[in-house]
């Protein structure tokens, strides 16, 4: 931990178990956690069990879960797809090692934090959760179709049992205690393209602004099997530039993949995170601009079938708290 802010002794609570399916709500596993204390995260804890004819040859946890929101009555602070929350928490805390058992009776358990503290920041408690100061707080899970989960290769897939528990970890010792949890953490998914063409293309995010942004997640996939599966060889240079200033010129997707591996120790096929720091004063500083653009160019030697995501990690409220 890089946290200047000296904690007081945390406590570790269930709060959360619910069960599901894809026939289930829509597919929806919906889990209300309580608001009690000041909240660092919410650990979101997973066993999933399947009946195949045939074996499965693979896993990934990345896909048992389609979407993943966080919503509140003050509004909804995370809204991605499952593989750019797992990787966007895993590149400043280590997951858990998943346990997979993969059988006529496949079986899989694992762990991911949904952080609402800046893990691993400097000033990571002021984005935490006052969650006193909520009247709802949902965390929101839609399951994957049976036949296109985390257990890869089986065949003649049964339904898929999920039983999904929640542990909250809490501060009672600094709940309440200005500026703790005043600021506000957000992940969010902002474009996804996608082409059956391998031409070279030149594509253009448009950003959140009025926050400071901290990363920006890119997966890339090749879709020319029956799942999409993350790879390299798609997305080529990527700039940003905004007020003036150039952050990202002509900046090479596997050099930005090297510096993951070098700072974070982040090494994923088709994963590339822009890491703007663990000091929010080195964070972008979008507060005050109408409009921020991501750019990035693709290679004319990817795929035919290509999809590219890009998420946002970024915070609000802390110029108002004179913090950066």
């Amino acid at each position: 931990m890089n946290s200047i802010i000296p904690k007081t002794p945390r406590c570790s609570r269930n709060v959360a178990n619910v069960s599901g399916a894809v026939l289930t709500n829509t597919g929806q596993i919906k889990l209300d956690v309580n608001k009690d204390f000041l909240t660092a995260e919410h650990l979101i804890n997973v066993a999933v069990s399947q009946n195949f004819t045939g074996v499965p040859t693979a896993s990934d946890v990345r896909r048992f879960f389609s979407k993943i929101e966080f919503v509140t009555d003050q509004g909804t602070s995370v809204s991605c797809d499952f593989h750019q929350f797992y990787d966007a928490m895993r590149f400043t805390d280590e997951a858990s090692a998943p346990a997979v058992v993969l059988a006529a009776a496949s079986k899989a358990n694992f762990s991911i934090a949904l952080h609402h503290a800046n893990h691993d920041s400097l000033l990571d408690m002021l984005t935490a959760l006052d969650t006193k100061d909520f009247s709802t707080l949902s965390i929101i899970l839609t399951v994957s179709p049976d036949d296109k989960n985390g257990f890869i290769g089986g065949t003649v897939p049964l339904a898929a049992a999920y039983q999904v528990s929640v542990d909250s970890i809490e501060f009672p010792g600094m709940t309440g205690v200005a500026p703790f949890g005043k600021a506000r953490h957000n992940l969010k998914q902002m474009k996804e393209v996608s082409s059956a063409s391998a031409a070279v293309t030149q594509e253009e995010v448009v950003l959140k602004t009025g926050g400071r942004t901290r990363f920006i997640v890119l997966h890339s996939y090749d879709t020319t099997g029956a799942i999409p599966t993350l790879a390299n060889g798609i997305i080529d240079k990527v700039n940003l530039a905004f007020g003036g200033v150039t952050y990202l010129k002509n900046k090479d997707f596997k050099a930005i993949q090297q510096e993951n591996v070098a700072k974070r120790n982040f090494n994923q096929v088709g994963v590339a995170i822009i890491d703007f720091g663990k000091n929010p004063k080195g964070w972008l500083p979008m507060e005050n601009v109408n409009e921020v653009k991501l750019e990035y160019s693709t290679l004319g030697t990817k795929p035919a079938g290509w999809k590219v995501t890009v998420a946002q990690d970024w915070t609000e409220g802390l110029a108002a708290l004179k913090a950066v």
